[in-house]
């Protein structure tokens, strides 16, 4: 039972550490996902008018980014989690977060995690920059990949 709980582990590991060496999309693999109509960047403070009821989605804010930088081993992969906000033509705002898990990407299609507001599902994608131990990213320079569609 040992041996089979030691090897489960190990396999784990390897294959956290696997996904860890190249987590992100290539710029020209993001392009081709976002130039679909319900997959888009934006960065924080920025907005988008979705069709076709005209509702906007803005990004506010980053909540948290705990997750583990590329050159560390880490215990748990960690997750950022940021806010959105969606404001129909008619009636009021509402805010929703939704959070990508350590070092999952637009490329991985197992991990993403979707939230809904206003009648649309909205998944992050992908969260950038990507944390790493030289340096704490300003709050204006994250960029989300997002995922939005009309339920």
């Amino acid at each position: 039972m040992k041996r089979v709980l030691v090897a489960s582990m190990l396999l784990l590991l390897a294959a956290c550490e696997s996904r860890r060496e190249n987590p992100m999309l290539s710029e020209k693999e993001i392009s081709k996902l976002a130039s679909e109509e319900e997959n888009f960047w934006l960065q924080v403070g920025e907005s988008k008018t979705l069709s076709p009821d005209n509702t906007q989605i803005g990004f506010q804010q980053v909540v948290s980014d705990s997750r583990c930088p590329r050159e560390v081993t880490c215990v748990w992969e960690g997750r950022g989690d940021i806010r959105v906000w969606l404001k129909p033509q008619l009636g009021d705002s509402a805010f929703a977060e939704v959070f990508i898990s350590g070092t999952t990407s637009a490329a991985d299609t197992c991990c993403h995690e979707s939230t809904t507001a206003l009648g649309y599902k909205i998944t992050l994608l992908q969260l950038d920059p990507y944390p790493e131990t030289t340096s704490q990213p300003q709050a204006s320079a994250y960029k989300a990949l997002l995922k939005v569609a009309r339920q």
